[in-house]
C-alpha cells in the first residue's frame, strides 16, 4: 500500500481529485478508528477526517515535501483530534468501551475462541495503561509498522517494542486465567 499512496500523493499534487477521493476511501476507515482513540467520539471522529482531508487538499501543493503520506495523514488525525477534544473538553478514561470504536473481527479463527476466552482478551486489552493500549491498537488493530507509530507518536522503535511485550504479557495471561477457570 505504501507503494500506491505515494502514487496516489503525486496525482493529488497534481490537483487529481478523482486521487483524492480514492486515498480517502482507502484510508478512511482505519483513521476513523484512529481518531476515535483520542476523540472518544463518532462525530467529532468524524470532523477531525473532514477537517484533515480538507487541509489536505488546500495544502495539496506542499505535498512533495511529505515523505510518508500515511504517517503524515495519522499524525494530522492525531494532533486534530487532540485539538478538538480539549477544544471541546471530551475527555474519558475509557478509550474502547464509550466511544463505541470496537474492532469487528470476522476471521474464522477468531470466531473458534470461546466467548469467555475472548471477553478475557477484550478486558485485558481494555485495562492496558493508556499508552500501552493505543500502541497495541495501532500495531495489531491497524498493522502499522514500529517506524511509523514511532513517527506519529513521537517515541522510538524500542518502546513500542517494550510496550507491546508487556500487552502480550498481560493477555496472555489472561488467556491462561480463562483456561485455568475452564479447566478447574
Amino acid at each position: 500500500m505504501p507503494a500506491r499512496v505515494d502514487e496516489i500523493k503525486q496525482k493529488i499534487f497534481s490537483d487529481d481529485y478523482a486521487a483524492f477521493k480514492e486515498l480517502y476511501l482507502t484510508m478512511y476507515a482505519s483513521l476513523m478508528r484512529f481518531a476515535g482513540i483520542y476523540t472518544h467520539d463518532e462525530h467529532l471522529a468524524e470532523d477531525v477526517l473532514a477537517d484533515v482531508f480538507l487541509k489536505l487538499w488546500d495544502r495539496r501543493r506542499q505535498l512533495n515535501e511529505v515523505q510518508n503520506l500515511r504517517v503524515y495523514l495519522y499524525t494530522a488525525v492525531k494532533n486534530t483530534a487532540l485539538n478538538y477534544r480539549s477544544r471541546h473538553s471530551r475527555i474519558t478514561e475509557d478509550i474502547t468501551e464509550s466511544s463505541g470504536f470496537h474492532s469487528e473481527d470476522n476471521d474464522p479463527e477468531n470466531k473458534l475462541i470461546s466467548s469467555e476466552t475472548y471477553k478475557s482478551i477484550q478486558k485485558a486489552i481494555h485495562d492496558l495503561p493508556p499508552r500501552c493500549k493505543l500502541i497495541f491498537q495501532l500495531a495489531k488493530e491497524q498493522g502499522m509498522r514500529y517506524k511509523e507509530i514511532s513517527s506519529i507518536l513521537g517515541i522510538s522503535v524500542k518502546t513500542i517494542d517494550n510496550q507491546l511485550a508487556i500487552a502480550l504479557q498481560k493477555i496472555g495471561e489472561a488467556i491462561l486465567s480463562q483456561e485455568r477457570k475452564k479447566a478447574g
